[in-house]
């Protein structure tokens, strides 16, 4: 039995079912992801913890609003601190103010469920306290790098490398191919397109339950202010990041 069907075999005997409801992810005393494990995160193989970012995007984000067990945060907190140099995405001056942003979104986040405690705060906990939106800001433009890089048809910049079939184009909005294309919804559907690869294809399976493309329609209202908190967004785009994250080959 391989690391992932032994994890999900831990899920079914500690919850009688493969994902949680929002009233047991709620409950204190439920068994959370935490509990279920044997090992350390940092002794999980990449793919588990690809597979454990996207069992909690599906149990925390399918209502719209995040509601975690406290696994989300955990496995955000782990993944902040053992992002490193890997070549292609995080590599060079991209990679500390991703890891940067992950770490001041884990330990600011407070998610439904939760009460925030409003006492007199040092000017560093009043940083770290309102961070998760800021954090969101910043992740959002690195998840819409990954998309164009990871793509068959834009470059970095979002230029149209080769001719979009006309399918796409009606599944994205489009009437013809242009020139460039700077909005993340669209960027995202192009790179799913006919994408076998594994981020892929579990995108593909979240796209169908909680519309990550709708969801990156909202980017324009966060880069212009309209959204005063979008904590929640971040929630979903830092577990993202993580699992591209996971995916790159390590760099010696």
């Amino acid at each position: 039995m391989d690391e992932i069907a032994e994890f999900e075999v831990k899920c079914l005997q500690a919850w009688g079912k493969s994902e949680r409801d929002i009233n047991q992810l709620l409950d204190l005393n439920f068994p959370n992801i935490r509990d279920i494990l044997n090992s350390q995160f940092c002794d999980l193989s990449p793919a588990l913890k690809i597979h454990i970012a996207e069992k909690i995007i599906k149990e925390s984000t399918s209502g719209g609003s995040v509601i975690d067990s406290g696994d989300g945060i955990w496995y955000l907190r782990n993944f902040g601190n053992e992002i490193e140099w890997r070549r292609g995405i995080f590599d060079f001056n991209r990679l500390r103010p991703i890891q940067a942003a992950i770490l001041l979104f884990s330990f600011s986040f407070i998610p439904v469920g939760i009460e925030p405690e409003f006492e007199k705060r040092k000017e560093l906990d009043h940083i770290i306290s309102g961070g998760a939106p800021l954090a969101t800001s910043y992740l959002v433009s690195q998840l819409e790098y990954i998309f164009r890089k990871k793509s068959r048809y834009l470059d970095e910049e979002g230029h149209i490398l080769r001719e979009i079939p006309d399918q796409l184009l009606q599944k994205i909005g489009l009437n013809k191919t242009p020139r460039r294309i700077n909005q993340i919804n669209q960027e995202f559907l192009l790179f799913l397109y006919r994408n076998n690869d594994t981020i892929a294809r579990k995108l593909k399976k979240l796209e169908r339950k909680i519309k990550i493309s709708e969801r990156l329609k909202h980017r324009h209202l966060i880069l212009h202010g309209t959204y005063p908190d979008i904590s929640s967004l971040g929630f979903l785009f830092s577990l993202v990041i993580a699992m591209f994250y996971y995916n790159e080959p390590k760099t010696d």
